[in-house]
């Protein structure tokens, strides 16, 4: 009886997951010299039933990272995922609260990429998380990309290395609900130019010598240069921006 129940529910989930199994997104090369992961903040957008792989930093990737020579080594990743009630371990990466044997996913020798379903009712709950929309997930790697510190449970790759040009392991990955999606209120990227959208900082230039002022019918504008800081991402938009101009006699000078 238990056996022909367990048929069924199979069968039942094959048939709902043929139907509406979400998009499968770009690949994701978990590797703190994956210049990506230098963007601020950065944070995937999924849908229910979205697909991710989640690429294992190894050698024969070298060509997909930043300014690695052709005998960069392979790197020792354990990938945590915690839930919004740990949202202070992902800023501190600290995942000591957790032992050690408690990881989604490992990136070692044997495994060279991970499939991650964002489903909200895993076939088998205990070794495949359970997602749910509207929701908010974090990954960090708190081990420090060799073997010896892979079960590391402090800092490590998830606060990078500047000087090493590593950056830091861990995104932000947020559910979107279904009504969000068809309001365009929550945009999931389908390509990997769209991971990057929104890394690019403009810094507002000090030097206001250069600026200069225009009169838009209404206000005093002054234009301001600004300075892309960013060396992985173009800035969008223009290299100067606008700010009212409390004197309103500068428009007249000039």
């Amino acid at each position: 009886m238990k056996f022909s129940r367990l048929i069924t529910v199979l069968i039942w989930r094959c048939y709902f997951h043929s139907e509406t199994f979400g998009a499968i997104l770009p690949s994701l090369l978990w590797d703190p010299r994956n210049y990506l992961f230098s963007c601020e903040n950065l944070t995937l957008k999924v849908q229910i039933d979205d697909r991710i792989n989640l690429i294992c930093p190894k050698a024969e990737l070298n060509t997909l990272q930043l300014d690695q020579t052709p005998n960069a080594p392979d790197l020792f990743e354990k990938v945590y995922l915690l839930n919004e009630n740990q949202f202070l371990n992902y800023q501190t990466c600290n995942t000591s609260f957790l032992p050690s044997s408690n990881f989604a996913w490992l990136c070692n020798k044997k495994d060279t990429s991970h499939l991650i379903v964002f489903d909200n009712n895993p076939l088998d709950p205990k070794s495949k998380p359970k997602f749910v929309a509207g929701l908010t997930y974090y990954l960090i790697s708190t081990s420090e990309q060799t073997e010896s510190k892979l079960n590391q449970n402090i800092g490590g790759s998830c606060r990078g290395n500047p000087s090493k040009k590593l950056f830091t392991l861990k995104l932000k990955i947020y559910v979107c609900k279904k009504d969000e999606v068809e309001n365009k209120m929550c945009e999931v990227c389908q390509t990997v130019s769209c991971y990057e959208k929104g890394c690019g900082k403009w810094l507002t230039s000090s030097d206001l010598t250069i600026s200069n002022h225009i009169w838009n019918g209404s206000h005093c504008l002054r234009k301001l240069p600004r300075q892309c800081i960013s060396p992985y991402f173009q800035c969008d938009g223009l290299p100067y921006s606008y700010e009212v101009e409390n004197n309103k006699e500068a428009c007249k000078l000039g």
